[in-house]
C-alpha cells in the first residue's frame, strides 16, 4: 500500500513539473524570450492554475527552476532521490 503511494505522489509530482515546464513556455513565448534567457517562479506563476507554484505531494516541497528558458531539464524536485523517483525526463 506505501508503494502505491508513493507512486502515486511521484506521478502527481511528474504531473506537477510538466505544468510548470509548459508554463515556463507559455512566458516565454509570450514575452518574446529565447534560449538561455532568465526565467524566475514569479516570471510563471500567472500562466499556473490557481497562480501559485505547487509543491511536491511527496512532502510539500518546493520544485527548483533550471533558471534559463530552453533548459533541457527546467525544473526539479527535492524528492528527485525519492523511489519511485520524482525526476522529468529530458
Amino acid at each position: 500500500l506505501l508503494a502505491l503511494k508513493g507512486e502515486a505522489q511521484a506521478t502527481a509530482c511528474i504531473n506537477n513539473m510538466k505544468q510548470i515546464d509548459g508554463a515556463i513556455d507559455l512566458f516565454a513565448l509570450e514575452n518574446n524570450k529565447t534560449d538561455g534567457d532568465p526565467v524566475t517562479a514569479d516570471n510563471v506563476k500567472a500562466y499556473i492554475k490557481g497562480g501559485e507554484m505547487p509543491v511536491c505531494p511527496g512532502g510539500n516541497k518546493a520544485y527548483t527552476l533550471a533558471g534559463t528558458v530552453g533548459a533541457a531539464i527546467s525544473v526539479t524536485c527535492q524528492n528527485a532521490g525519492n523511489t519511485p523517483p520524482h525526476k522529468l525526463r529530458p
